[in-house]
């Protein structure tokens, strides 16, 4: 799914990554984005993957276009995909003070449990930890 913007935000980018955005235009097509040229390194995002809706979107592709500089050197496509994912994932993550309903909480429990994955993010953080019942009450002082 895919957030189309009621005015499409407009990039400035360097020549050089202007060069890497026009390169990889089919990729960011193929994740949900809508980027087209808007004149000499200008770029305007009419859309973008619904996950990323609210988010800073420009700060992700500037950020992914300097590690695009990197692995686009060396060929691995691949890599410079699953980059992209990553970093749309990471600008697209849940962040600490953000509020969730009971139902959103006990949904994302839900698809945790269900999904077959390593129990760390791309960064090596924790995805979720688990505390004992003991250690809990110990914590709320319900023991000593």
């Amino acid at each position: 799914m895919t957030e189309r913007f009621l005015v499409p935000e407009t990039l400035e980018l360097s020549p050089q990554n202007a060069l890497l955005l026009e390169q990889y235009l089919p990729e960011w097509k193929r994740m949900g984005f809508a980027i087209e040229g808007f004149g000499r390194d200008s770029y305007l995002i009419r859309e973008v993957p619904a996950l990323l809706a609210g988010k800073d979107v420009r700060a992700l592709l500037l950020e992914v276009l300097d590690e695009l500089a990197l692995f686009g050197k060396s060929g691995r496509l691949e890599e410079v995909y699953n980059e992209i994912l990553e970093r749309v994932a990471c600008h697209a993550a849940i962040r600490a003070g953000d509020t969730l309903s009971r139902e959103e909480m006990e949904a994302l429990l839900s698809q945790l449990q269900q999904l077959d994955i390593d129990l760390y993010c791309p960064h090596g953080r924790p995805v979720w930890v688990e505390f004992p019942l003991r250690e809990l009450e110990k914590r709320f002082k319900r023991i000593v």
